[in-house]
């Protein structure tokens, strides 16, 4: 009986470490998409969070995927406390760039996907003390809670115009706005990149 496993949770401090053949294998044994929790593309964001992990991994990723003829969905978020959020969206939106190229040269487009979301701080964690420090108003009902939307929320330490960026980048991405290639590159170096500034990899 031939299996097709799809949302298949990853980590990339793990799955970075796998081999071509171990990706062969998944893939006989029935792996045909992955989700993984990539959250940024800035190192400074990773480390805030814990991740553990490398921007590097994220690349090597990547590509183990597209050789391999698997699926990718990829998760991101921006609005980390502490960081410059200019900054972080620049390396973070960069290589969500990169990830889109691996896919076109290597595999199809169509077997990338995103998730792009806004940091939203949960109570008895590190990152939700610094978000009360910068100015988050505490929430203290279940109701006020529940009306957090992680794909609109917007903190106080994210401005206007990363804010609307980040929402125009994501509905422009050829997953969600079904782009081709081509079309994608004319919008990201005539539409994002000079909206960045320059970055410096």
């Amino acid at each position: 009986m031939d299996l097709n496993l799809v949302s298949v949770n990853g980590r990339m401090e793990h799955l970075h470490r796998l081999d071509d053949g171990v990706w062969g294998l998944l893939w006989r044994a029935g792996l045909r998409e992955v989700f993984i929790g990539f959250e940024s593309g800035y190192q400074p964001s990773l480390d805030a969070m814990g991740k553990g992990a490398s921007v590097d991994h994220i690349l090597i990723c990547t590509r183990s995927c597209a050789r391999h003829d698997i699926d990718l969905r990829g998760s991101f978020m921006v609005g980390i406390p502490g960081m410059e959020t200019a900054t972080e969206i620049a390396w973070t939106f960069e290589m969500m760039n990169r990830m889109i190229t691996v896919f076109h040269e290597e595999s199809d487009l169509a077997k990338l996907d995103f998730l792009l979301s806004f940091f939203v701080p949960y109570p008895g964690t590190p990152l939700y003390r610094s978000c009360i420090e910068m100015g988050f108003p505490p929430l203290d009902s279940l109701e006020e809670w529940g009306d957090l939307d992680q794909f609109d929320f917007h903190t106080p330490w994210v401005s206007d115009a990363c804010y609307e960026l980040t929402k125009e980048f994501r509905e422009k991405l050829p997953c969600n706005s079904g782009m081709s290639y081509d079309e994608w590159g004319e919008y990201y170096q005539n539409a994002v990149r000079p909206r960045l500034g320059c970055i410096d990899q």
